[in-house]
């Protein structure tokens, strides 16, 4: 291809006015009309999507520190039971857009905005900048820690309708948006940063809570969710939009901890169960509370645990129960769900459970044959009842519960002899 040079013009009018030349091109490389988009603009940039640590290597069955933030695993680490096809997929980092620091989402016909987020309120968003209404079922997700199940996250997924994902937590970043959003289909995907009881009482979070179709509640330390959120906007919100619009919630480690109706809330380090064990009464067993994102379905009144196996808490567990039993709770009302790293229980509106896990089990346990026999201060708890004092019904991948029922699983009683749980192998 030929082109002029501009600088020559005027010596080849010149030439060609006297006709003794003909006229002269010089060669020169061709300019696109339009440039292929850069490649670094256009692939996955880890910076955009930081991957966050698991959980800090612990002592075997230790560790009661609950200020563990959790992220989806990295693909490497992706559950046995998924294909490589079913990946997290890498997604378009220009999409993911902390609004903080760009223009807010547009308004859509279908859902009002939300607004500018405050200046303080870290907000990362992937998908479409609009709200829109999707078809929703109610339903719970219940997850250990650990390794996230990538098929309990498409069970909410499923019900949330293609609707705009919610993720809320009091630290780390956005690790969930693109993961989330490459198990199935979303409109959105936008985490919420909530580290201030300042920040949970604004009309920005509220609008956001209103017009998700799914709300998941990351990882991270329970204390610093009730610190935070309790009798919030935040909290009060999210418990109306469940409600109201019957859409699916889940949680994590200490997400899953809030969501049950009774709820472990240490302003401690948290108690391990060998303390609990022989002494009911520890200080650090101080923070059971029901008044923190309680009135689920079928979790009313039910306590919850988390990295159940790996730290060993079934004796605290069970202290716990003897202490509400104490506390005036009828013995049958008395129940509990624990989940081990890696596996996550997810419960319909009829109450109907399915456990999807990577090898561990959800527990669901009952009082079964009376209350504690010795419960005091500094004396080791002794709640035996001939050996049948708990009924567990432990369910692995796969297995499901029936909470309207209380039904399920592998069944088998455990006790407390002089502070020992019994048998040595509870699990």
């Amino acid at each position: 291809m030929y082109c002029l040079e501009l600088r020559n013009i005027k010596r080849y009018l010149w030439i060609g006015l006297l006709g003794s030349l003909g006229l002269f091109a010089t060669a020169c490389p061709s300019t696109p009309s339009s440039q292929e988009p850069s490649r670094e603009s256009s692939q996955h940039s880890e910076q955009n999507t930081p991957s966050e640590s698991d959980s800090p290597t612990e002592r075997p069955h230790d560790a009661a520190q609950e200020a563990l933030p959790e992220s989806p695993q990295e693909s490497a680490n992706e559950t046995s039971q998924e294909t490589p096809s079913e990946l997290p997929v890498e997604h378009d980092a220009s999409s993911i857009e902390p609004t903080q620091e760009g223009r807010p989402p547009e308004s859509s016909q279908d859902e009002p905005d939300p607004g500018s987020p405050p200046s303080d309120l870290k907000v990362y968003r992937v998908g479409a900048a609009s709200w829109i209404k999707a078809t929703t079922q109610a339903g719970v997700m219940l997850a250990g820690g650990g390794a996230d199940q990538a098929a309990a996250f498409r069970w909410m997924l499923d019900r949330a309708g293609g609707g705009d994902v919610v993720i809320l937590r009091s630290s780390g970043e956005d690790g969930y948006n693109a993961w989330i959003a490459g198990l199935g289909k979303t409109h959105s995907v936008t985490t919420l940063l909530v580290d201030s009881r300042q920040k949970a009482d604004t009309v920005y979070v509220q609008r956001v809570i209103e017009n998700a179709e799914m709300v998941f509640i990351a990882g991270g330390d329970q204390s610093d969710y009730f610190k935070h959120w309790s009798q919030s906007l935040l909290e009060k919100t999210l418990l109306q939009v469940f409600a109201q619009k019957r859409i699916p919630i889940g949680g994590t480690s200490a997400g899953m901890a809030v969501l049950g109706g009774i709820s472990y809330i240490p302003s401690s380090k948290g108690v391990l169960s060998s303390e609990a064990l022989a002494d009911p009464f520890h200080a650090y067993t101080e923070a059971l509370r029901d008044d923190f994102f309680g009135g689920l379905p079928f979790l009313g009144g039910v306590l919850t645990d988390t990295h159940f196996y790996e730290r060993d808490r079934m004796g605290r567990l069970l202290v716990w129960m003897a202490r509400l039993i104490a506390s005036g709770r009828p013995v049958r009302d008395t129940k509990a769900i624990a989940a081990d790293e890696g596996a996550a229980v997810c419960i319909d509106a009829s109450g109907q459970a399915q456990v999807f896990s990577d090898g561990g089990f959800v527990y669901f346990f009952r009082a079964n044959a009376g209350p504690p026999e010795r419960i005091e201060r500094s004396q080791p708890l002794q709640w035996s009842q001939k050996g049948e004092a708990v009924k567990v019904q432990r369910v692995p991948n796969g297995g499901s519960f029936d909470l309207s029922q209380w039904s399920g699983g592998t069944s088998y009683k455990v006790s407390i002899e002089q502070g020992a749980v019994s048998p040595k192998d509870p699990y």
